[in-house]
């Protein structure tokens, strides 16, 4: 099993050079879709409106690190209510009929819009939003955050525990 996940991290890495559109995913372009395969918390988001601001962090059930993130992205989301929209996507799930089980044991300690990877495609083990988001960019593993500005550009792309800080700047309109 760890060879398997080494192998997908390789892969991953390998992919990211390619991108959406042949070209890699960075700060300043414009946000690839929202495409998940279902939305297990909160109201269904079906794309990042301009005007708004969105954390788009990805998670995995049997990750560590992002679990602990879990209740700081509800502390965020509660702190910046009517300013800024988190939402949880659920990527490389071994497990995937778990997610719903685990969203729901968190009850309120996840508190912002959750939603699960599209599975859809059968030609490739990772969803829609791993390929186009994680790969596209790079992201060396979860979790892992995009922060889109009003203007449906990405802001920022890094490790979840890093958010704040730019979160604040963009908040004010401050450049990063």
């Amino acid at each position: 099993m760890k060879r398997l996940i080494r192998i997908g991290l390789i892969l991953m890495l390998l992919a990211g050079f390619n991108g959406v559109n042949g070209q890699a995913l960075t700060v300043g372009m414009t946000a690839p879709e929202l495409r998940v395969g279902g939305w297990l918390k909160g109201t269904p988001i079906t794309k990042l409106d301009t005007g708004k601001i969105y954390v788009v962090e990805f998670w995995a059930t049997w990750c560590m690190p992002c679990r602990a993130m879990i209740p700081h992205l509800t502390e965020l989301q509660e702190k910046y209510k009517d300013k800024v929209i988190i939402i949880g996507v659920s990527v490389w799930e071994k497990n995937p009929d778990y997610i719903p089980v685990f969203v729901e044991s968190m009850g309120d300690k996840m508190n912002y819009h959750v939603a699960k990877d599209d599975l859809s495609r059968v030609d490739t083990p990772s969803g829609y939003m791993a390929v186009n988001w994680l790969t596209a960019a790079g992201a060396p593993g979860i979790p892992w955050a995009f922060i889109i500005d009003k203007s449906g550009k990405i802001a920022f792309a890094g490790n979840s525990a890093d958010i704040d800080a730019p979160l604040e700047k963009i908040l004010q309109n401050k450049n990063l």
